[in-house]
């Protein structure tokens, strides 16, 4: 059908040389002429130029724009056969068999007898096994093109593979009768296999065997034509030609078990003696021959002619040292009486090769070398291995190690035991010292990796795989390239057994993707196989495709995927548990080493984002809760006061005898602005969050807290008590008050109280001196400063007549107060650190100092 948009001849010349450049892989060149169309503006819209436009970017790898060209050239023409088969072909190169073939039907729609469309949509079918349509397909080429040889083959296989043996057959008989001429070659008789094949499979064996001795000179695959024909005669119950027939293939290769099988069958013997007898025969005809020996073994159930036979084929394997003996020998440990003459001969070898040197202790025993006593110490490890006996497999591969410390299947086998007694990491250690031995051995490594991955090392079993592997790549991904799929199986369990379940799904999914390509590789191969006429090894090639996926490897991964997606399904991975409204005032002080680096910079709080919002802390006892909570405060915020002033403001008690002096610290600070400048003062509100609420503190606590701020921020200052209740002159009785006699002597005494620190003694002070009176308080306050002045590191004069009384104790003790007094006999002691000293610290220190003066 042509063209709804015809293009010119010389436009149209420019398009065939892009259909010639696309099919000689010349893309560059095919856009050189697609734009030298399309740049002219009456075809800018040509449908099928942009569809080869986007054809040939697509095998450029621009995909994008490939799609793009080529949907917009099918918007410009639906009933190009063209567009729709360039869009088929871009479905395909990118998996997408199912909408290649809606775009092939298409396609054909406008164009049914167009050869290469209905080529490939004959591939699709096949691929995807659409058996029925595929046979449609290959009939419309049939009858297009009859005089080629492919159509025909394609023709009879759609048949073959649908069941129809009958037409298959026929075909084929028309085919060979009617096309094939000139002399014989490979594929001819290929052609006459496969059609020997489908007559087989259709049971008719008669007249298969007939068409196989007809052609027989036709065919040149000799052995295939004997094997055949012997299978058809036991089919056929011809027992005598079939004898005749495997004997002559027993001649031609003496080691091959299934033909003994055969003729046992042929034979017709079912007898053990009589099958034992049959051995010996061809023992003695082929006497190098191992399979009539082994074969033996098997057939043999008497128990004196089983240990014989097992005693000459166990020396001949330790004479001549075959590592696989026991490989060889472990199907016949399933009956227990073969393995306990085994075993039984086992020892006996080691004991006689161990004390004289032979098998047994008979006079006229040739002696063996010395490595058949290492082979049996290996055998007998192995041996009780197989048995669950793991001491004595150990004691006796040690003493096969100790015999010859440098044979590499020592360590092997001592590593294999360790696994099957469930111990995989000594099991990989002694594979990792084999491997050692010999680091040139890839059978060695891959099996060090694999015992390295049961042991849960997954780096370490890369690291070891990737001294066998390009250099420059990761490890990994050369063995993914390569489908290694035995590494990637025994690393999806190693993860899933470290509930690691992100990268054991990944495992899986690439053993799977292995799968997957191996399905999609067979494409190739239908066209190939039809062209060369391996039609026999093309029908195997589709009947594995379809039961790939019962392979091991495969159900090995599927295990490991549907039990980690069963996990995830059953308990799914958590988030953290989000709150509402989370309490970040009261968490901003639990969180110092999250924001500690934050918080150096500036002096502020954090902000309630820089706290968790899930975060809760541990209960406390109220008053230990309280004095944590202030210690924190005090190092975070160490210039500002205590959060909870804003929030919980402390209230101006009501005025009694004895007001609260703790309160009132903290309201004088107007007084003492000036001395506080040098000070951080506290941060107004809006510096602290709103919702902040710091934890509750004891009444005691409280206080004590409180008188420590008081004088942190007042250093410098007298106690705010002594300005709101000064103290009173003590009355005067027989003994002067040499405390207030003391402070107004100041002019007398000033040169020498500079030098010396104690107060001065009695009788430096005038007797008649009177000083003036004052006012009351005014005196106090005056007297106070004096003594500060003057006597800087001793204890208050007045504290000497006058002590101060201990308060009744009561539940919670005025400690505050005491400890405003004592400051400067304590100071020393104080800067280191930052609690009151007791009473009984003030009394002791004014006692001593009074003393001394």
């Amino acid at each position: 059908m042509p063209p709804s948009n015809p293009l010119p001849p010389k436009e149209n010349a420019l398009f065939k040389r892009i259909l010639r450049c696309y099919e000689h892989k010349q893309y560059k060149n095919g856009l050189k002429f697609a734009k030298q169309i399309l740049s002219n503006p009456k075809y800018a819209d040509h449908g099928e130029t942009l569809a080869m436009k986007g054809l040939t970017l697509n095998c450029l790898g621009r995909k994008d724009e490939a799609y793009e060209y080529v949907r917009r050239g099918l918007r410009n023409d639906l009933k190009s056969p063209v567009c729709w088969h360039v869009y088929g072909l871009l479905q395909r190169s990118d998996k997408k068999y199912d909408e290649a073939i809606k775009c092939y039907r298409n396609a054909l729609k406008w164009e049914k007898e167009n050869i290469q469309i209905l080529r490939d949509l004959s591939l699709l079918q096949i691929q995807m096994r659409d058996l029925e349509g595929y046979k449609d397909t290959r009939y419309q080429l049939f009858m297009l093109r009859p005089t080629q040889r492919a159509s025909w083959i394609g023709f009879a296989m759609s048949y073959h593979l649908l069941g129809d043996y009958e037409m298959a057959n026929s075909i084929l008989d028309a085919f060979r009768t009617n096309q094939m001429k000139g002399p014989y070659d490979y594929e001819h008789s290929e052609l006459l296999l496969y059609q020997n094949m489908v007559l087989a499979e259709s049971g008719q064996y008669e007249r298969a065997l007939q068409h196989l001795n007809k052609f027989s000179s036709q065919i040149l695959d000799k052995l295939s034509i004997k094997e055949t024909s012997g299978e058809y005669y036991l089919k056929l119950k011809r027992f005598k030609e079939a004898e005749a027939v495997y004997e002559d293939l027993l001649k031609r290769n003496p080691e091959n078990v299934m033909y003994y099988e055969k003729l046992i069958e042929a034979k017709q013997l079912s007898n053990a003696d009589e099958k034992v007898a049959f051995f010996d025969v061809y023992k003695k005809e082929f006497p190098r021959a191992i399979a009539p020996r082994r074969l033996q073994l098997t057939e043999a159930h008497a128990q004196p002619v089983f240990e014989r036979l097992a005693d000459d084929y166990l020396r001949h394997g330790l004479h001549k040292g075959i590592p696989p003996l026991f490989v060889d020998l472990r199907s016949l440990y399933a009956d227990q009486s073969k393995a306990d003459t085994i075993e039984k001969l086992i020892l006996q070898y080691i004991e006689n090769l161990s004390s004289v040197g032979t098998f047994s202790s008979d006079a006229g025993e040739t002696k063996q070398p010395a490595s058949a006593l290492l082979w049996a110490y290996y055998y007998a490890a192995q041996h009780f291995d197989y048995k669950k006996d793991t001491d004595r497999a150990l004691l006796y591969i040690d003493a096969a190690i100790e015999h010859t410390p440098t044979l590499i299947e020592l360590f092997i086998v001592k590593g294999r035991i360790y696994k099957h007694a469930g111990d995989p990491v000594s099991a990989y250690q002694w594979l990792e010292e084999a491997q050692a031995m010999d680091t040139a051995d890839r059978y060695v490594n891959s099996k060090c990796a694999r015992y390295m991955l049961r042991a849960g090392h997954v780096k370490r079993a890369e690291d070891m795989c990737a001294k066998f592997t390009r250099e420059g790549v990761p490890a990994t991904e050369n063995l993914n390239e390569m489908q290694c799929m035995w590494f990637q199986t025994e690393a999806a369990a190693a993860y899933q057994r470290q509930q690691q379940w992100g990268e054991a799904l990944k495992k899986a999914h690439e053993v799977d993707r292995h799968f997957s390509e191996i399905m999609e590789d067979q494409f190739d191969f239908h066209s190939y196989c039809m062209r060369k006429m391996t039609l026999r090894s093309y029908v195997g090639l589709l009947r594995l495709e379809d039961v790939l996926r019962a392979h091991p490897f495969y159900f090995r991964c599927a295990r490991v995927a549907i039990s980690v997606y069963l996990r995830l399904y059953t308990q799914p991975l958590q988030d953290a548990p989000q709150t509402a409204e989370p309490d970040t005032g009261t968490l901003a002080l639990h969180t110092r080493a999250s924001t500690r680096s934050r918080c150096r910079t500036r002096r502020r709080p954090p902000s309630p984002t820089q706290v968790p919002s899930h975060y809760t802390p541990a209960p406390l006892h109220a008053a230990a809760a309280g004095r944590a909570a202030d210690r924190r405060a005090r190092h975070r915020y160490p210039r500002t006061t205590h959060p909870r002033l804003y929030t919980q403001p402390l209230q101006d008690a009501p005025q009694t005898a004895e007001p609260d002096t703790g309160t009132l610290a903290l309201h004088t600070r107007a007084s003492t602005r000036s001395r506080c400048r040098t000070r951080r003062r506290p941060p107004s509100p809006t510096q602290v969050p709103s919702h902040y609420t710091p934890a509750p503190l004891h009444a005691a606590a409280a206080g004590r807290a409180a008188d420590r701020r008081a004088r942190h921020r007042y250093p410098r200052t007298t106690h705010p008590r002594l300005y709101t209740q000064p103290l009173q002159d003590a009355p005067q009785t027989a003994e002067p008050d040499t405390g207030t006699l003391a402070l107004h002597t100041r002019a007398s005494t000033r040169s020498r109280c500079r030098t010396r620190r104690r107060p001065p003694s009695p009788t430096q002070v005038p007797s008649h001196y009177t000083p003036a009176p004052l006012h009351a308080a005014a005196a106090g306050r005056a007297a106070d400063r004096r003594a500060r002045h003057r006597y800087p590191r001793t204890t208050h004069p007045r504290l000497y007549t006058q002590p101060l009384q201990d308060a009744p104790q009561t539940a919670e003790p005025d400690t505050g107060t005491l400890a405003l007094h004592t400051r400067a006999s304590t100071r020393s002691r104080c800067r280191t650190r930052r609690r009151p000293p007791s009473p009984t610290q003030v009394r002791q220190n004014t006692i001593q100092h009074l003393l001394l003066c």
